[in-house]
């Protein structure tokens, strides 16, 4: 069953976590980067190819993530930007390796 997810920051004061499954069961089925990152990667590891957390800072002064996306195959699978393959513009990144479990 086809689903849209549409992207909705969320602020500061109510950031949450929400798998795939929580998100479909929404009624407003919205979601940030780290829902869609939970559920692209979710559904990747799931088909058996690893993946890679992809966090980014945009300050140059603040090394701390605003962002997170997942980069499957090489790959980038960013939420905020407008084609598959698009990578958005950061200053410092950090990466988590995942791989399917046999």
């Amino acid at each position: 069953f086809p689903v849209t997810i549409r992207y909705r920051r969320e602020g500061s004061n109510e950031q949450s976590v929400k798998t795939f499954a929580r998100i479909v069961a929404d009624e407003n089925k919205k979601g940030d980067c780290k829902h869609y990152t939970i559920s692209n990667a979710s559904i990747l590891l799931a088909l058996g190819y690893p993946v890679t957390l992809k966090m980014v800072s945009f300050n140059y002064f603040d090394k701390e993530p605003k962002h997170i996306y997942v980069i499957c195959s090489g790959v980038v699978l960013d939420c905020c930007m407008n084609y598959c393959g698009e990578e958005c513009s950061y200053k410092h990144a950090q990466y988590i390796d995942l791989k399917p479990i046999k």
